[in-house]
């Protein structure tokens, strides 16, 4: 076949899946038409190997382009795969050298190649190869056999297009991959995930690393910016996997982009541990390989409903008296925290008079605000990430909207303390997390201590998002050493079995990957600093309902 032929080189050369070998095509048997097909510059294919009876198998999708250096006519040679960042990879060429057995081609509908199987002494490759035009059908069956001595090569070869079972491990470190949002919008939290992930790497690597098989490893990450674009971090999460050896991912900032990572790493069947992708639609997918170690997103705002339905009943009016507006971010998160809302003011009979989505560029919600004058429900609910923190607290105040409750999400990253003052006084905010909550384990101890050591390394207040991402390093560093390997599926079914507590709270998956143990936390702005106001076993103070209006506040 035009393009895919034999190497005269060792099959350890193209085990590296990389440079430039020759390629000697074999065109014999193959007819006209696949001949022009393979031969047009224009054309281009799509593939997925498949390896089958090998550890840990998986498909790898790949894009190949005809190579600019191909000779014309009947020697098309094979092209670009853009799963390995433009490296030249001789995909199609293991074969044996003694009898140059071509591969099985069939042009017809789309590009696919499939079935890597072999033995312990005997290897075959059968490729089947289709591509979408006009110019008919060619078809030629023929098998390639590897001698015992070339098993090695093929297996590396083979496993270089498919994960492989074990983690990548550097000597005596352990190697994790993580794309997070270092610029664009998500750069705030994104900057708090990597801190977390980063002190608990440094943490658990002074108390003297992981302890797997009786030995002490490191651990180390790999990280890419996403610049916060779903399509950007799904890309990475590729490049870790396939051109870094990456086999165990720490989730990305955000419920979309998570949704965008999690099925490369299903594919792959590589474990990933994340703690800021709650949108409870990421359980719904039948994910096995992600694990999030924080509560979904629709219990973020739940708790401030419930609260202020309780402080209604004990001022003697029933919650349905109460009205409820809605502002939130069109982003997966938001929404689903919009939905717990409004599932929670239906069940106390409270009535939602505004429903509105804040604005792309999350720069103005004065026309919600204008509403909610006319409406003057008892409860504003806001939640636009950090971004939207700001803007709702902001414009409350400079618009001097009176409501009993202002409700926001991502408060302690949004810095609203620090850049409001008393503007913030009384907003109420949901947490994942809280320096004052009693949880403790044994490599940062308390929660305050976690606080402190964070705040010392990186000079700011530990915000939540940082927290349950060293969370989700130590639920990884937990199935290391109870499943006493760094084999994929061990690790894997070690994180389903996970019950661990830490300085974050407990840790327990159900079958979807959730986290069914830990409780969120609601605190109140009070006096220039948040305390915990929910639930009541963790409350420091009791909540200050309703808001004194602006005319009243000092």
């Amino acid at each position: 076949m035009a393009g895919l032929g034999y190497s005269k080189h060792s099959l350890y050369r193209i085990r590296e899946c990389q440079g430039h070998c020759r390629q000697d095509t074999l065109a014999y048997g193959c007819c006209p038409a696949t001949r022009k097909a393979l031969a047009d510059p224009s054309r281009t294919f799509e593939v997925s190997l498949i390896q089958r009876q090998l550890p840990g198998y998986y498909g790898r999708p790949a894009r190949l382009e005809r190579d600019r250096h191909a000779h014309q006519g009947d020697h098309a040679n094979t092209g670009t795969d853009a799963l390995f960042d433009g490296r030249h990879l001789r995909t199609l060429t293991i074969i044996d050298n003694k009898t140059r057995g071509c591969l099985t081609i069939d042009v017809g509908a789309t590009l696919r190649g499939e079935a890597c199987v072999g033995s312990a002494s005997d290897w075959q490759v059968r490729l089947f190869l289709h591509y979408s035009g006009d110019e008919g059908t060619c078809k030629m069956q023929t098998n390639m056999r590897l001698s015992h001595a070339a098993v090695t090569a093929a297996a590396g070869f083979c496993l270089a297009l498919t994960a492989p079972a074990g983690a990548k491990v550097e000597g005596d470190t352990i190697v994790l991959g993580a794309a997070v949002s270092l610029t664009g919008k998500y750069a705030t939290n994104g900057k708090n995930t990597q801190d977390g992930y980063a002190l608990a790497v440094k943490r658990v690597n002074e108390l003297g690393g992981v302890k797997v098989g009786g030995k002490a490893y490191k651990l180390k990450i790999i990280y890419y910016d996403d610049e916060s674009t779903s399509a950007r971090g799904a890309q990475l999460v590729e490049r870790l996997i396939s051109q870094d050896g990456v086999q165990f991912v720490l989730g990305p900032y955000s419920s979309g982009l998570t949704k965008a990572i999690a099925p490369v790493t299903e594919k792959y069947r590589i474990p990933m541990v994340e703690g800021n992708g709650a949108d409870r639609n990421l359980f719904t997918q039948g994910y096995r390989y992600m694990f999030a170690v924080l509560s979904t997103s629709d219990y973020y705002l739940r708790s401030a409903i419930n609260l202020a339905a309780e402080e209604a009943q004990k001022a003697g009016k029933s919650p349905k008296s109460l009205k409820v507006a809605i502002a939130v971010e069109n982003d997966n998160f938001s929404q689903d925290v919009r939905d717990g809302v409004v599932e929670d003011a239906k069940r106390w009979g409270m009535q939602v008079v505004v429903d509105d989505k804040l604005p792309p560029e999350l720069n103005d919600m004065s026309d919600t605000l204008t509403k909610v004058k006319a409406f003057n429900p008892d409860i504003l609910v806001v939640s636009g990430h950090e971004k939207g923190a700001v803007l709702g607290v902001r414009q409350v105040a400079e618009m001097r909207i009176d409501v009993p409750m202002l409700a926001l999400t991502h408060c302690d990253s949004a810095q609203i303390i620090e850049k409001f003052g008393k503007s913030a006084e009384y907003a109420v905010c949901g947490s994942q997390w809280d320096r004052s909550l009693s949880y403790t384990d044994h490599w940062f101890g308390s929660a305050e201590n976690y606080a402190r050591m964070f705040e010392q390394e990186f000079h700011y207040e530990a915000p939540y998002q940082a927290a349950e991402s060293s969370a989700a390093v130590l639920t990884f560093v937990d199935a290391f050493e109870r499943a006493g390997s760094f084999d994929t599926e061990k690790v894997r079914d070690a994180l389903a079995h996970t019950e661990l507590t830490t300085f974050y709270g407990p840790i327990k998956f159900d079958q979807s990957g959730k986290n069914i143990v830990k409780s969120m936390v609601l605190y109140q702005v009070q006096d220039g600093k948040f305390k915990v106001v929910a639930p009541s076993k963790w409350a420091s103070s009791r909540i200050v309902y309703p808001a004194p209006q602006w005319a009243q506040r000092k």
